[in-house]
């Protein structure tokens, strides 16, 4: 059998979530009945949850990934991380990663802060929930300067290193906002965040991304409003939101 070009390299969807609720759904949540049956339906179908950690050794290394990885992230660090995310994937022995907002985090640890505290994050072992960056003041890089897009990192990696909480150097953008006209202008940004200690970038895009040693440090996720009925959920899986052309 002849494979096509598209058969050869490994897929990974990556997943992009935000809250979680019991009652009121907002715009950027999901109930938590339909994130247990999103993972559920993970793990009956042969999926393993990877760390960034995992994708870096990949491509850096060549280490290899489970036959069908998938990529969980949840963004900005919202209080239901501890409070739901933790437990779920304790049970089923899934890996999910979170990408938080240090200027958001609740220093105060009071329980009726809609965010993590630092306290909340140092009680979630790394085995289970990873910590990124989602940069230090969310903010769009598509309009900010390459100097203060580097300057928020920096303070977001300070943070860490104070609070001596473990992240990965990993970012996603805020509002999957960065600068894409210029290829050159890109190219320097890029560079530059690099050079300050990011080694994998994460956008939105609702595309399929395609692994193969000519892999980008730049990946597409795909939005999960929690709308999705399991056969969409599958759809996602399989192709993305958005036809991918590799």
């Amino acid at each position: 059998m002849i494979l096509s070009k598209r058969h050869k390299v490994l897929r990974l969807p990556i997943l992009m979530y935000h809250d979680i609720h019991e009652d009121n759904n907002g715009p950027y949540s999901i109930h938590t009945d339909k994130l247990i049956l999103q993972f559920d339906y993970l793990k009956n179908n042969g999926f393993t949850a990877i760390s960034t950690q995992q994708l870096i050794n990949f491509i850096d290394n060549s280490a290899p990934l489970p036959p069908k990885p998938v990529l969980i992230t949840f963004d900005d660090g919202y209080k239901t991380i501890v409070t739901t995310l933790y437990p779920i994937l304790l049970e089923r022995t899934m890996k999910a990663v979170a990408f938080i907002v240090p200027s958001f985090i609740n220093e105060s640890n009071s329980a009726n802060e809609k965010y993590l505290s630092i306290a909340d994050i140092k009680k979630i072992s790394g085995e289970y929930i990873e910590w990124g960056i989602h940069s230090y003041n969310h903010g769009s890089f598509k309009k900010q300067t390459v100097l203060e897009s580097t300057e928020d990192i920096k303070m977001a990696i300070a943070w860490f290193n104070k609070n001596q909480i473990s992240f990965t150097p990993s970012f996603a953008f805020p509002y999957g906002a960065y600068p894409k006209r210029s290829l050159i202008k890109k190219k320097h940004f890029f560079f530059e965040l690099s050079v300050v200690g990011m080694k994998l970038f994460f956008r939105i895009g609702n595309r399929m991304n395609y692994l193969n040693k000519k892999n980008s440090i730049l990946f597409q996720r795909i939005d999960i409003t929690g709308d999705e009925t399991i056969k969409t959920f599958e759809k996602y899986l399989r192709n993305g939101k958005r036809k991918t052309i590799i």
